[in-house]
């Protein structure tokens, strides 16, 4: 006699595999490690069909490609939840704020944060360093966050290259012009009306 395996239903073994792999990347999702997180959630649609899997690997996919507004709150990240290195988290952290930061700068020489002006080739190579390190998409779970590294990147591009720095410099100076001559003179203190005594 041979035994027949019914094929609709895996052995009871790989659940519990199954069921360890999606706790698992329900903790890395914790802590923007959405990679390995999809990785073990697809393992564990490989082993066992889950309820709730297809939409925990969806959700995933989305962060894992930073669409949607995705960013590391919306899995819950924080140090004390997790449990991992604080140090670690702090980085992503910094990450996140050093993204927004970037994203809101005004100006290339704000971008790296140097002095306006800077022309130092050391000191623009070692901000444009120390910021990719924070804001690299690799590093960062921001969702715009491989926008800021390019930022990052334009601006160092610009300012350590003499003749792109002078030219955006005038820029600069043209467009303060332009934004100082278009603000109303300030206001002084309202003109009385004052009426003629009869």
């Amino acid at each position: 006699n041979i035994e027949v395996l019914s094929m609709t239903t895996p052995p009871v073994d790989n659940r519990d595999a199954a069921v360890e792999c999606k706790e698992k990347a329900e903790e890395l999702l914790k802590i923007c490690e959405f990679e390995r997180a999809l990785k073990l959630l697809r393992r564990a649609a490989r082993l066992h069909p889950l309820q709730g899997l297809d939409e925990a690997i969806c959700q995933a996919e989305v962060a894992a490609k930073g669409h949607n507004g995705m960013s590391h709150a919306s899995f819950g990240c924080d140090a004390a939840e997790n449990g991992r290195d604080a140090d670690t988290v702090s980085d992503r952290d910094s990450g996140v704020e050093e993204v927004e930061r970037v994203l809101g700068s005004c100006s290339h020489y704000s971008t790296l944060n140097v002095p306006v002006l800077t022309s130092d080739a050391g000191q623009l190579k070692r901000q444009y360093h120390k910021i990719c390190r924070l804001v690299h998409p690799d590093k960062c779970c921001h969702p715009r966050a491989t926008e800021a590294f390019q930022r990052v990147q334009v601006a160092l591009d610009t300012l350590s290259d003499q003749t792109k720095r002078v030219a955006y410099n005038v820029l600069q100076q043209q467009q303060q012009r332009q934004q100082q001559q278009r603000q109303p003179p300030t206001a002084t203190a309202p003109h009385q009306v004052v009426s003629p005594e009869i």
